[in-house]
């Protein structure tokens, strides 16, 4: 004759299999990081009056189950916000420090300094000199003329040389835009910005001309293989400032930032 169970028994087992149940559901929901404590709560209640009370071996064991399995799925959700929180810290918070993050994973930097050259898509470029002054002289329409600066500013005048390195007849495929000067206080400008720091133009001395003459660099020139041109950028910068490095960009991917030191 089968022996029956007791109405405590039948019901502590059907508590323990539901302790356990949510002790188990607790575990997958705690790597998810959200709900865990909800089901694992009364899992560890059900399970902990179990032990405590049950009254069979069997009975114990379905709450002690559960309990564990609640406590691991806890503790798996503090865990896991515990790294969220980590990787959070390690995100960038705007979409200006993300597109900063992608740049320096996609940028690659080259540092140089006056006198040494870097090599730029078959082309060799050297800075040669630097001077600061408040005048310099061009030419325009076959005559010579000399820019004056502003009280509170001055010009930076850089000369560069550029050498075909490849094999056939091109120009680079950058533009005198493209360069900027970056001064000691941090501010960055370029030669589009050149014309806001002249005061006045007049006709330029034969001193004048012999000091401060620098025929302005145009990059799109074509050059045959081993040619080399020479000239200058010109920019404007405030008088309380000095140009530490001058940069230019160049490439998509990877894209090479060029920083070549004046100092």
């Amino acid at each position: 004759m089968a022996k029956r169970v007791s109405k405590p028994a039948g019901r502590q087992i059907i508590l323990g299999v539901i302790s356990l149940f949510l002790g188990l559901l607790a575990v997958p929901l705690g790597f998810i990081g959200f709900g865990s404590v909800m089901v694992g709560v009364p899992a560890i209640i059900i399970g902990s009056y179990l032990i405590a009370r049950g009254v069979s071996t069997s009975v114990k064991i379905l709450g002690g189950l559960g309990v564990f399995f609640a406590c691991l799925g806890i503790v798996t959700t503090i865990e896991a916000m515990i790294a969220l929180e980590a990787l959070k810290a390690l995100l960038p918070q705007t979409l200006e420090e993300a597109e900063k993050a992608v740049e320096e994973v996609l940028t690659r930097n080259i540092s140089r300094r006056i006198g040494e050259s870097v090599i730029v898509n078959n082309f060799s470029i050297t800075v040669n000199s630097i001077r600061v002054s408040d005048k310099y002289v061009y030419k325009f329409d076959k005559k010579y003329e000399t820019a004056l600066s502003k009280p509170d500013s001055r010009f930076v005048i850089i000369e560069l040389t550029v050498k075909n390195t490849g094999l056939k007849s091109e120009s680079p495929d950058f533009w005198e835009t493209s360069f900027q000067i970056v001064t000691d206080k941090g501010y960055i400008y370029t030669t589009t910005d050149l014309y806001e720091f002249v005061r006045e133009r007049r006709e330029a001395t034969t001193e004048e001309i012999n000091t401060f003459y620098c025929e302005e660099i145009y990059l799109t020139k074509r050059l045959l293989p081993r040619e080399e041109t020479k000239g200058c950028l010109i920019f404007g910068i405030p008088a309380d400032m000095r140009p530490i490095k001058l940069e230019f960009e160049y490439g998509f991917f990877p894209k090479h930032k060029v920083s070549i030191s004046l100092t």
